[in-house]
């Protein structure tokens, strides 16, 4: 099974395009994660809206957003939540290239929407306003962008910071599939018996039942993002800690 999968700029090709990084062919079922790299356009060309949710998280530049008469600039680090059934266009009209993490999923919408509804896009922007306090404990802190308080039914997802030394719960389970999209510094993964450190822009794909782990065994603050899909009901726990057998002598 492949944990870590990079976005490889270097092999996209010149024109606006977008890669499958984990989805149904990779045995998803609750969602997808794409990336797409979005060079200047002077006119939009990407129209959807027909049946998936779509969140897309702006990594570096800006993305234009068209909905109806209403058009909005999309700014880096920013998370903007396209309901299914919103029908919308997506463009870059800037000259630096946009790169965005986008995350879909097919499951059944909570508000009936029809196609070519319109919403306040600003409304459902929401942009990173930057770290708070570390958790001296934990060494860790994380915003959410997403998730069912905010109007996000399938997906839940965060921006998180671990400091130097620390690392997440010890080894443990879910009941959801969990992705982790490095955005600096690296991040340290194990699955099972195996371990591997994680470089920016490389998605950490994590199917629910998988024993894992994680933590910033490095010298410098990890940051990612954190998605969940489907996100657990209240008062479900997010983590069942297992525990690994130790080495036979």
């Amino acid at each position: 099974m492949r944990c870590a999968i990079p976005v490889e700029l270097s092999d996209f090709p010149s024109h606006t395009h977008t890669r499958v990084l984990a989805g149904r062919q990779h045995g998803y079922e609750n969602c997808e994660i794409l990336f797409t790299r979005f060079v200047k356009v002077d006119r939009p060309r990407n129209t959807a809206g027909e049946g998936i949710d779509r969140l897309i998280f702006v990594c570096a530049g800006e993305l234009a957003v068209q909905s109806g008469s209403q058009q909005i600039t999309v700014g880096e680090r920013t998370l903007e939540r396209l309901p299914r059934g919103l029908s919308h266009t997506l463009w870059n009209a800037s000259s630096a290239e946009a790169l965005c993490l986008e995350i879909t999923t097919s499951g059944a919408r909570p508000v009936p929407m029809s196609i070519g509804a319109t919403v306040d896009l600003s409304s459902l922007a929401v942009r990173f306003e930057g770290h708070g306090p570390v958790d001296k404990s934990s060494g860790f802190d994380y915003q959410f962008l997403a998730n069912r308080n905010m109007g996000s039914a399938h997906v839940a997802l965060n921006i998180a910071r671990v400091m130097p030394g620390h690392r997440g719960p010890d080894f443990h389970i879910h009941k959801f599939d969990q992705f982790y999209f490095v955005l600096g510094g690296r991040l340290s993964v194990e699955v099972g018996f195996d371990q591997f450190e994680v470089e920016p822009f490389t998605l950490v794909a994590l199917p629910a039942g998988i024993i894992h782990r994680q933590g910033n065994g490095g010298k410098t603050p990890e940051e990612h993002l954190a998605i969940i899909s489907p996100e657990p009901q209240p008062g479900e726990p997010l983590d069942y800690q297992i525990a690994m057998p130790s080495p036979q002598s």
